[in-house]
């Protein structure tokens, strides 16, 4: 005969038999220690922390399965317990209202191929903050993990303050040595800025008219409109390059399109991201095979 839990798994009823109060107790112990990191979510931790919590209480038969006292043999050997980051917990607790869109996205990150400017997943707090990030942006909005809600979900978390912070692997740092000089060389030589050069091949200050231009330049080159046709330019440059590894899946790659409805035209940041996710998926297809 065995007994199901959540936490302890399947229990054979012996040498120590565990009644049902005793599995319900066990199980409210578990997520009350939930807000301290206790496991009762992945495989792994259901199995080993089940375990240790059984060893426990047949080495002791005589001690009474209550919470306290759970408590207390956890606290003992807190190092034969598996236990999640508050990051971790927070995404396990929160995909349990969405388990198939949970799924989805946790399939989808980890089919990425973790190379620069890819989303982070190894893991880590930033992986699980990317998982939490994009599931409430999707489920926020009632939709399904496609590669275009994908997408428009990184654009818009992207775009608009508030909804939290994607994180992507860095490119890899430059490690040639570099000296001084090159480092503060800003390409003008000994000479400063303001200074332009004279028909006679000479030096002068520039006046107040061509000063006030370059100012305005400047601004215009840091304004909104400008920086996101520099955005779109990029996308669009890296989304028409994105190919597959068959003619099918380039050819798919190349009529994927996302339109910025209110400006009735291609939004390439968001195309490119669509892109991603259909090349992560064409990958992850591929490797289970």
């Amino acid at each position: 005969m065995e007994i199901q839990s959540t936490v302890l798994g399947n229990i054979a009823v012996a040498p120590r038999q565990f009644k049902q109060a005793d599995i319900n107790t066990i199980n409210e112990a578990g997520k009350q220690l939930r807000k301290n990191g206790f496991d009762d979510f992945t495989e792994e931790g259901i199995q080993r922390n089940g375990d240790s919590l059984r060893e426990y209480f047949e080495a002791n038969p005589t001690v009474p399965v209550t919470v306290a006292n759970i408590f207390r043999a956890i606290e003992a050997r807190k190092q034969d317990y598996k236990w999640l980051s508050p990051a971790a917990v927070a995404w396990y607790e929160t995909v349990q209202t969405n388990l198939q869109l949970g799924n989805d996205l946790a399939n989808y990150v980890a089919s990425t191929s973790g190379r620069p400017g890819q989303l982070v997943k190894d893991g880590s707090d930033l992986h699980f903050q990317n998982l939490l990030t994009l599931f409430q942006e999707i489920d926020g909005r009632g939709e399904s993990a496609t590669p275009q809600t994908i997408a428009h979900a990184q654009d818009r978390i992207l775009r608009q303050p508030g909804k939290g912070t994607l994180h992507y692997v860095p490119q890899p740092r430059r490690t040639e040595p570099v000296s001084r000089a090159a480092k503060e060389d800003d390409g003008t030589g000994f000479l400063k800025t303001g200074m332009v050069r004279t028909s006679d091949g000479g030096w002068r200050s520039k006046t107040a008219a061509e000063q006030a231009a370059e100012r305005r330049g400047a601004e215009e080159a840091q304004s909104p409109s400008v920086i996101r046709g520099r955005e779109q330019a990029a996308a669009q440059q890296e989304a028409e390059t994105m190919r597959g590894s068959t003619h099918s899946e380039s050819d798919q790659l190349q009529k994927l399109f996302v339109y910025d409805q209110a400006k009735q035209e291609i939004d390439w940041s968001a195309t490119r991201n669509a892109r991603r996710v259909m090349q992560a998926t064409f990958e992850r297809r591929r490797s289970i095979r």
